[in-house]
């Protein structure tokens, strides 16, 4: 037997074994790049479009498949998000899809624990339950608008005591309330940072986290080499030095809450310069002079010793801000994290404003490159895929405990979020969702909030899976997002969507599809008259099969000229906004700033139990399978610790001990965590490690959009017992400072 004659036949043995575990397999799958017609290519093998689902961004990425498994995922070049490109998260996917720890079969609690049950029965369970429900149930999920999410709302959403929940990222609600500040409908703020010449970051970790730091990192590429003779400048302003602001030009540690107060000083003196260079001519004077007795108040020499900065840096950002038009202002969880984020929002919003006034007049602005908008057919796909802004984040979490806490729901279906780990102590969730009289946890792997609900049931992959995403974009612009399994299941899972579908067609309940794949197929069809740029000419199978090669559809790209048509009359208004209300915070009598933050590689935690992302070293301290506190050398010599030191942190809710990593990039009163960590029930790699430092937050909520006020905690830090090696891939200030090793 000659070579390729084994490989075919390992393939299809291969195969076999999988597909015989699995009731039904996709029919399909179709190929990015058309597959090799002589039989099996171990080298080049199959590439699969398809949609990242390791956050919300809403990545298009394409999948290498080698005999069947997948290989290698990079970003799909013409997707207007990943634009080709795919972070750390993304590519270690295919270490989550052959996890050793996958589940593998559905499993009831009972007197003794859990136990496994087929995959009828589970159905038959759960179907019993849709019927004694009576539609008193909710559905959570991790704030996705997907099939799943869909398929569920058309199923439950008309029936009275239905709840439909996203656990959003942190702040989500505040980015959405500050983004419609300037417009007719709620949306995330997407600044055109790809033509900026200069950009103020107001705590906006735009690597780390946040709507699409994909998207964000082919922005910043633009906007540093895009232009032949342009180098983009970025300042970053926020109390400690994140990856994102490690690239930037300039950093100013603001005190934590005050970065709306800094917004407003320098949009005083915007305002004053383009008075008194009589610039932007589409603002009437009149406008010009309101705002100008409102910020009054805000004049950096009035506001510097608030902001500990002298009042010149201030002109310093202003300036320029003017001078080098296009600028851009972008605001992030340094903002949203406060109780006064979406005032400080408001301020940001209309910084970005004045810059495109300043820049329209100079003809040097542009409309950003991308997908036409259209935001009635955006809000339509929306709608019809179950979990709208409204129904995501924090304060619909709120209403959910509280409801839980109330008897509210004989019933819950939580998929893909993880509550019990990464809300807040002060939320209380494990406590209410145990007062549900039955919960069902879709998932990959057993978690915290797993181990807590009655019935799990292990799901695709999705790269074994079907679904449809319309992800939160840039405002207006419409993007359907495919998802299509690129290989077969690999253990003996059920789309959890699938399931769903047929327990309430058992319980006879009116279904929109018999499976996702249909239900998949029912939204292109019932969206393919407004996909424009489309082929019309095709049937609606042909059709389907088209938009899978491509990874779903997004119109076609247009870049608008500047028109000298002023814009919406109500912004002249808008100084009933500029304001900057006082942070306030949990547990002020403590003396330090707690400052949790999202890392490149653990998301909110779902990460923390692939070996990969745990091996890569974190950009800022190189640490590698390590959990960290922060903490600025000052404040380390005065507590008496070096690095590896433990320290215990503690606030009323709760307390953590963690190794201490001296680091100059933070203020001396601000100590920051990485939240990620401190998995209690989530495999081998992950269970144990670190602490979770959500046990440390209250539920303070945004006073305007009720957002969780993640960064509104003060703490008590103390020496403690003990210290630990930290493991580092190198110096983070460089080898200089590091070993020399020499062959």
């Amino acid at each position: 037997m000659d070579r390729r004659s084994f490989l075919k036949l390992s393939g299809v043995a291969a195969s076999a074994s999988v597909v015989g575990a699995c009731s039904r397999t996709s029919q399909n799958v179709i190929s990015f790049v058309e597959a090799p017609n002589d039989g099996a290519n171990p080298v080049d093998g199959d590439w699969f479009a398809t949609t990242c689902r390791e956050c919300n961004a809403g990545c298009g990425v394409i999948v290498r498949t080698v005999n069947g498994r997948a290989k290698k995922i990079e970003g799909n070049a013409i997707h207007p998000i990943s634009r080709g490109k795919a972070c750390a998260r993304s590519q270690a996917a295919v270490q989550t899809v052959y996890h050793p720890e996958r589940l593998t079969t559905p499993m009831l609690k009972g007197a003794g624990g859990f136990e496994s049950i087929g995959w009828d029965k589970a159905v038959d369970v759960i179907s019993q339950r849709f019927t004694e429900a009576e539609g008193k149930l909710f559905y959570l999920n991790n704030g996705a608008n997907d099939a799943s999410s869909g398929i569920v709302n058309e199923i439950f959403g008309k029936m009275d005591g239905f709840l439909n929940v996203g656990n959003s990222e942190p702040g989500f609600e505040s980015l959405v309330a500050g983004g419609a500040a300037l417009a007719d409908s709620p949306r995330l703020p997407f600044p055109d940072l790809d033509h900026a010449q200069f950009a103020i970051l107001f705590g906006a970790d735009i690597f780390e986290s946040g709507p699409s730091p994909v998207f964000w990192g082919g922005s910043f590429g633009e906007c540093r080499r895009g232009r032949a003779s342009v180098r983009g400048r970025l300042v970053y302003a926020g109390s400690r030095l994140s990856s994102t602001a490690a690239v930037c030009d300039l950093w100013l540690p603001v005190p934590p809450g005050k970065l709306g107060l800094l917004a407003l000083s320098v949009a005083q003196v915007v305002v004053d310069i383009i008075i008194s260079r009589k610039l932007a001519l589409t603002i009437p004077r009149n406008a010009l002079g309101r705002w100008s007795e409102v910020l009054k108040d805000y004049d950096p020499e009035k506001v510097a010793a608030q902001l500990e900065m002298p009042a010149e840096y201030i002109h310093k950002l202003a300036i320029p801000f003017v001078d080098e038009s296009p600028s851009v202002a972008i605001a992030g969880a340094d903002v949203t994290g406060h109780v006064n984020g979406v005032a400080a929002l408001d301020a940001v919003e209309f910084l970005n404003m004045l810059s495109y006034e300043i820049g329209r007049e100079k003809l040097r602005i542009h409309e950003r490159l991308t997908p036409e908008p259209n935001e009635g057919l955006k809000r339509r796909i929306t709608q019809a895929l179950g979990v709208d802004h409204e129904a995501q984040g924090y304060k619909r979490m709120v209403e959910l405990v509280d409801g839980m806490e109330q008897g509210k729901y004989s019933m819950g279906i939580i998929s893909h979020t993880n509550p019990v780990f990464d809300t807040p102590a002060g939320l209380k969730f494990k406590d209410a969702m145990s007062k549900v009289g039955f919960t069902v946890a879709v998932a990959n792997f057993m978690d915290e909030t797993a181990a807590e609900a009655t019935l799990v049931l292990p799901d695709h992959h999705w790269l074994e899976g079907w679904s449809v995403q319309n992800p939160n974009f840039v405002p207006g612009v419409p993007v359907l997002n495919l998802q299509q399994p690129v290989i077969r299941p690999f253990v003996d899972t059920r789309s959890g969507s699938d399931i769903i579908l047929a327990a309430a067609a058992a319980a006879k309940l009116k279904t929109p599809a018999a499976s996702t794949e249909e239900f998949v197929q029912g939204k292109v069809k019932q969206f393919r008259a407004e996909m424009l740029g489309a082929p019309a000419y095709l049937g609606d199978e042909e059709f389907f099969r088209h938009l899978l090669r491509n990874g779903g559809w997004w119109s076609s790209e247009i870049e608008n000229e500047p028109t000298p048509t002023p814009p919406d009359s109500v912004l002249w208004e808008y100084r009933d906004k500029l304001k900057a209300p006082e942070p306030e915070f949990d547990g002020a009598e403590n003396p330090f700033y707690l400052h949790p933050f999202q890392t490149v590689h653990m998301g909110r935690g779902q990460g923390a139990n692939n070996g990969w992302l745990q091996e890569a070293p974190d950009p800022i301290t190189t640490l590698m399978w390590q959990f960290w506190v922060e903490m600025n050398p000052a404040t380390a010599a005065k507590l008496g610790v070096v690095e590896g030191d433990m320290v215990k942190i503690s606030s009323a809710h709760g307390s953590i001990t963690a190794p201490v990593f001296p680091y100059k990039g933070i203020r001396p009163d601000v100590v920051a965590v990485p939240i990620g960590y401190g998995h209690t029930n989530y495999g081998k790699l992950a269970t144990g490690r670190g602490e979770n430092v959500m046990t440390l937050l209250g539920a303070k909520q945004d006073t305007d959009s009720g957002a969780h006020a993640w960064r509104a905690q003060k703490v008590k830090v103390e020496k403690a017992q003990g210290r630990m090696k930290m493991l580092r891939n190198a110096h983070p200030e460089g080898e200089y400072k590091g070993e020399v090793f020499q062959l």
